[in-house]
């Protein structure tokens, strides 16, 4: 969840033969946009520093950084992993960068399923129907 899609994705991508599917719950799919708030997303300045600090990065190396899942799918689609995204409509921190692997991973793979839930910043809370999100 959250921040653990940043791992997640990161590790398919590197490991795409050990992987038969992707679930994620309200993943940061990149964090320039949370915590970084260098997007539409709101960031969160403590973290953000938090994070520079954990990579070892300056402000400059993170926003040049290429290895956020928004823009690392293409080992991903090339395996065809099929990705279930489970994520709340609402939800500012990480609603547009998932949103936009969505996106991006439409064009490479057709396998793909993202499941918005309604009402709710945090998905693991918007669903009354959990077949829904297994159908």
């Amino acid at each position: 969840m959250s921040r653990g899609g940043l791992f997640a994705f990161n590790w398919a991508a590197l490991h795409p033969d050990q992987v038969a599917g992707l679930y994620v719950d309200a993943p940061v799919c990149d964090f320039k946009s949370w915590p970084g708030g260098k997007g539409k997303g709101p960031g969160s300045a403590g973290d953000w520093q938090n994070l520079l600090k954990t990579y070892g990065f300056t402000e400059e190396q993170a926003l040049a950084y290429d290895k956020n899942p928004v823009d690392n799918l293409a080992p991903l689609a090339k395996a065809r992993i099929p990705i279930l995204a489970v994520i709340g409509d609402v939800d500012e921190a990480v609603l547009v960068s998932s949103t936009l692997v969505s996106h991006r991973y439409a064009h490479r793979n057709h396998r793909e399923v993202f499941v918005f839930g309604r009402r709710s910043r945090w998905s693991f809370f918007a669903f009354d129907d959990a077949a829904r999100v297994a159908r």
